[in-house]
């Protein structure tokens, strides 16, 4: 019976990985077919296949890589198809349609439900249409609240319209972790560099972007960082310490100390989650641009807009090595961690580097002009869905493909994919027990 209900929780999951997978894929290729319209471009400058693919993964992954300058492109029909494409990514295709079968009280099935959860990262058994709800409410409420207040920053610096516009797209790029930036809409990234409160603005929306739903519902619920679920202290914690400490630490290494402290604060939190930059790469130390490549690394938290390894992967890492080393059960918070999480953390870790190193050997071999480093800062903006680049743009064709790749998988999740493996049947045969030399 329990080996019955193994088999039948694997293949529910993988069910829900391919429902996850497939309904991004339709999204994406829905936003290649709408950008590759006349409609969607400037003039007679129409997007080739490869540069429509490119932008429709990195605004459904909500990544911000792009082999194009939109404003320069795209007209505002393009532009929409950007921000809903972003706008669907972040929240969840599976979480939006269920929310709008609901909203038409149109029955979802048993498979819906768990497609459903798997894609908001929802691990309840609450009543999950009403967490969707919620869900939809909670970012149309706080962009709006976003929307608002940068309509009027941005009305001291172009007309009515194009204010408006510019505030909306902004803002579900911020807010949704997506990167792509409305500088050159507004004369360049100078002419909002000296302003503070944009900048706070920002890097709020990006910060609650990168958090998530649930946690910031339980922050509002419980109002005590002591009463908190054991997920919520973790993200809220590690979220706080991986954008103060990289500040500090940006704020001596970028431009001999003379950046400020808004501006690295900007970075650092740029660097987990959205990929939006004021600052100047070319102008930034290799350290501080290695600095930047951890960050994005590590990324967000799960069931949030950010991608990366995500911030309870490597606490659980962290958790994993300290009951290693002193030889005792995973605990944190006064609460024992499972070794099957901790598995699963080393397994996502795994994959993560696997397929970077992977994925930097063979750009290597295809680019040989460009270098080591450069292939790794974008390979790891790409597959963390962070949207930082030092050389996109000046690929050639296969890697470009391999980019997109990479996008769509950091977006769904290496396990996701993996998962899917749940539906080989696979003999079960206890061996003899033995061990390895390690370390």
């Amino acid at each position: 019976m329990k080996n019955l209900k193994k088999k039948t929780g694997a293949i529910s999951s993988a069910k829900s990985s391919l429902a996850i997978i497939i309904t991004f894929a339709i999204l994406i290729s829905l936003g290649t077919f709408l950008l590759l319209l006349p409609i969607s471009s400037k003039g007679k400058n129409y997007l080739t296949f490869q540069e429509a693919l490119f932008t429709a993964t990195s605004c459904s992954c909500v990544t911000g890589l792009t082999l194009i300058n939109p404003f320069e492109r795209l007209n505002a029909f393009g532009l929409i198809v950007q921000m809903v494409l972003s706008q669907i990514g972040g929240i969840g295709i599976i979480t939006v349609v269920s929310f709008l079968m609901l909203a038409l009280n149109q029955k979802i099935s048993q498979n819906g439900f768990e497609n459903a959860k798997a894609d908001s990262g929802y691990s309840s058994t609450g009543e999950l249409g009403r967490v969707l709800v919620h869900i939809i409410k909670f970012v149309f409420f706080t962009e709006g609240i976003f929307v608002l207040c940068f309509f009027f920053i941005f009305l001291r610096y172009t007309n009515f319209s194009n204010a408006l516009f510019n505030s909306f797209y902004h803002t579900i790029m911020s807010f949704c972790n997506s990167g792509f930036d409305i500088f050159d809409s507004l004369g360049g990234v100078r002419v909002l560099s000296d302003n503070n409160l944009f900048k706070l603005l920002t890097i709020f929306a990006m910060f609650l972007g990168s958090v998530g739903y649930f946690t910031l519902s339980d922050i509002f619920k419980k109002k005590n960082i002591k009463l908190l679920n054991l997920n919520s202290k973790i993200i809220l914690i590690f979220s706080i310490i991986l954008v103060i400490i990289p500040s500090l630490i940006f704020t001596f290494l970028t431009d001999r100390g003379n950046i400020s402290f808004i501006d690295a604060l900007f970075m650092s939190t740029a660097s987990r989650t959205t990929g939006l930059s004021i600052v100047d790469f070319k102008s930034l130390s290799e350290n501080t641009l290695y600095l930047i490549a951890q960050l994005m690394f590590i990324g967000g938290a799960p069931g949030s807009m950010a991608g990366g390894l995500k911030v309870t992967t490597l606490a659980a890492l962290m958790i994993a090595i300290r009951a290693i080393i002193l030889d005792r059960d995973p605990q944190v918070f006064k609460r024992r961690i499972s070794w099957q999480c901790i598995n699963q953390a080393m397994a996502v870790f795994s994959l993560f580097l696997l397929v970077l190193l992977f994925s930097v050997f063979t750009i290597k071999l295809l680019n040989n002009d460009i270098g080591v480093f450069n292939i790794f800062f974008d390979l790891v903006s790409a597959f963390s869905t962070t949207g930082f680049s030092l050389s996109v743009g000046t690929y050639d064709v296969i890697s470009n493909y391999i980019l997109i790749f990479l996008m769509f998988a950091g977006r769904i999740g290496p396990l996701t994919i993996a998962s899917l493996l749940k539906y080989t049947k696979v003999r079960r045969i206890l061996y003899i027990e033995d061990d390895i030399a390690v370390g």
